[in-house]
Formats: structure tokens, sequence, C-alpha cells
């Protein structure tokens, strides 16, 4: 081989070298930019789902203290229901023992009454009683005395009818 051809293999051959060189530059380029954009589009993608999974954490947040608020609600309102449930039975019970005093109330003064009444009446017939058995003493003095003078008053129109006798004979 001569030398101009073997300066023509070396050029070709540099030439091919060089090709290949610039060819796995682009490629490595290409790689690096296809990697590039990946490593941008992945960046991208994890922001996006940082930004996704930050609203979805916030909607999840939200929504859960949603829930709980309202189970909190739900909870107070049965546990005010069971208040006022209990609060009216107290007002029941205190209502109908109110009742029951008042009744025994009633009764112990009726019954109260009922002895003074009672005890009115007796003392009222005991006084009658007594009236009439003072007005029997009295009718019967007076009777007696009646009969006393009467009896005196006989003897003395005795005596003056006997006295007229006389004096008419």
């Amino acid at each position: 081989m001569q030398p101009e051809e073997i300066k023509k293999i070396e050029d070709s051959w540099r030439n091919m070298d060089q090709y290949e060189k610039k060819k796995e530059k682009k490629l490595k380029k290409s790689a690096e930019k296809v990697r590039n954009e990946r490593e941008g589009w992945m960046v991208k993608t994890q922001q996006n789902l940082k930004l996704l999974k930050f609203d979805f954490q916030e909607k999840y947040d939200d929504l859960h203290e949603r829930d709980t608020k309202r189970d909190n609600l739900v909870e107070q309102r049965h546990k005010e229901k069971k208040d006022d449930i209990t609060i009216r039975k107290e007002v029941f019970q205190l209502k109908k023992f109110d009742q029951e005093e008042n009744l025994k109330r009633d009764y112990t003064m009726k019954t109260m009454y009922k002895k003074q009444l009672v005890d009115k009446i007796k003392e009222k017939k005991e006084r009658a009683d007594h009236v009439r058995q003072q007005q029997q003493r009295i009718a019967h003095m007076c009777k007696s005395q009646r009969d006393s003078y009467e009896k005196a008053f006989d003897v003395i129109n005795k005596e003056n009818e006997a006295k007229r006798e006389k004096m008419s004979q």
C-alpha cells in the first residue's frame, strides 16, 4: 500500500473517528437533553404531584375537620337531648312531688279544719246544753217561786176572802 492510500485510509479513519465522536457527542447531547427534559418533566410532575398532594391533603384535612366538627355537633346535640330529657324528667318528678306535698298539706289542712269545726260544734253544743240547763234551773226556780207565790197569793186570797166574808156577815 502506498503512502497516499494509507494517508487516505488514515484520513478516512480519522474522519470516521471524528464522525463517530461527533455522533457520540450528539447522542450524548441528545441523551442528556432527553435526560434533562425527563428530569424537568419529572421535577414538574413531582411539583404537580406535590401540589396535587398538598391540594388533596388540604381537601382531606378540610373534609376531616368538617367531619369531626359534624360528629362533635351530633354528639353535642345528642348530649343536649339527653340533658334535656333528664331535666324534663327531674321537672316532672319535682312537679309530682310538689303535687303530692300539696295534696298532703291540703289533706292535713282539711282534717285540721274538720277537727276545728268538730271542736267548735262540740263547744257550741256544750254551751247550748249549759244554757238549756241554766234555763231549766231558772225555769224550775221560777216555777217553784211562782208556785210559792201562787201559794202565797192563794193564802192571801183565802185570807182576804175570809175577811171579806166576815165583813160581809
